[in-house]
């Protein structure tokens, strides 16, 4: 490698390559910040903003003012993939063949990172549990009325910015989209990376994008919070006579040149630690399809057992709730007419030590679920849900 080839001039090229020929990772909460050096079993947790809704009351009424607590959360990320690319270069390549770094040596390996970049996203994302999936049929269903109009509704029930939203499309969903007259091509968005060039158009709010990292038959709407990726460079030996880590825009990497003394040849190592999650927002959906943040700490998970529906008894052995309490059901077998993750109260019918009955309402009546209920969990207070993100299943 030529001597004017510096490891800072190396790493800073590799990371300006890295974030252009990116396009999942870019459109995510990346690098979201916090310290890894130290943390335990290489987790950091992020913290989520708390959720403070204001409170009302009548002017001139001289009621007692609600005294509320902010309660915060968390996203925990764990560094647990190192990607890499290690290359040799040998010293005929190095005297007589390499004419351009960048071109010959730099691009192929900066491509490689970026593949197993998108790919590890990919697999976070497709890995996730969502709120809330839509099915669309690529063959007959309308890709407007049937796909992007329900996945914007839904972020908006979900009170999810309207700034920062994507939909990431694989390329079966992405072909049944191009074949309408309401995309442009993906080469008439007149950019120059990988990002702008997979753009095929921006309808409802928005930006989508053609994401080949995906399975074919699924895409995600989201905005960008919906998923982490953070990123760190390890340090360099001490025992290498040349190498730089550095990070920049939310993307890192290590760049070290070492000498395989058995070959007398250069090996040209670039990586990263990397890892990824989903953002969850603890809460619940009203009966209008809403979700509402909540407030207080979540209950713990509470195991159903066998109810019967004859007398809409929920029979849950010291299950701790009280009277006016939310509770959410976060998993039902049988309960028909019960619907997971959504509010119920607590009502005085039948409230003790192991069972108790819920209503739709505060204080209405119970609800009433015409099949047996054979297992499940409810939580107070809501549960942890994914809705920054929607799910779109295609067949």
């Amino acid at each position: 490698m030529s001597k004017f080839l510096t490891a800072e001039r190396i790493v800073s090229t590799a990371l300006g390559l890295l974030l252009r020929e990116t396009t999942l990772p870019r459109m995510v909460w990346r690098d979201a910040g916090g310290e890894f050096a130290g943390a335990k079993n290489d987790t950091i947790s992020l913290r989520l903003p708390a959720y403070a809704p204001a409170n009302t009351r009548a002017m001139r009424s001289g009621t007692t003012r609600d005294r509320d607590t902010l309660t915060e959360r968390k996203v925990d990320v764990t560094l647990d993939t190192n990607v890499y690319k290690d290359i040799r270069i040998s010293d005929e390549e190095l005297s007589l063949d390499i004419g351009d770094f960048g071109g010959q040596v730099l691009n192929p390996v900066m491509l490689g990172i970026v593949q197993r970049l998108e790919t590890e996203l990919a697999s976070e994302m497709t890995g996730a549990t969502y709120a809330k999936t839509i099915s669309f049929n690529t063959a007959s269903d309308d890709a407007w009325k049937k796909l992007i109009l329900p996945a914007r509704t839904a972020l908006n029930k979900a009170h999810v910015p309207m700034a920062d939203r994507y939909l990431a499309v694989g390329a079966a969903i992405e072909e049944a989209m191009l074949g309408t007259d309401l995309f442009v091509k993906a080469n008439e968005s007149g950019g120059t990376d990988a990002l702008t060039e997979a753009i095929i158009g921006r309808k409802a709010g928005f930006t989508i994008v053609s994401c080949p990292a995906l399975p074919p038959l699924e895409a995600y709407a989201f905005h960008k919070t919906a998923y982490v990726m953070s990123q760190r460079a390890p340090i360099v030996p001490a025992g290498a006579p040349w190498g730089e880590s550095r990070s920049f825009q939310g993307f890192a990497l290590r760049v070290v040149r070492v000498l395989d003394s058995d070959k007398i040849e250069d090996i040209l190592a670039t990586d990263a630690w990397v890892g990824t999650n989903v953002v969850r927002d603890a809460g619940y959906f009203d009966a209008n399809g809403v979700f509402v943040p909540s407030e207080g700490e979540l209950g713990a998970s509470v195991t159903l057992q066998t109810s019967a529906a004859a007398d809409d008894i929920i029979d849950a052995a010291g299950h701790g709730f009280v009277l006016g309490d939310e509770v959410v059901f976060t998993a039902l077998t049988g309960g028909a007419g019960l619907t997971t993750n959504r509010v119920y109260y607590v009502i005085a019918a039948n409230l003790a030590t192991d069972t108790f009955q819920v209503s739709a309402t505060p204080g209405g009546s119970a609800v009433d679920f015409s099949t047996n209920i054979t297992a499940g969990t409810v939580r107070k207070n809501g549960t942890e849900l994914l809705v920054r993100a929607v799910k779109i299943a295609g067949s």
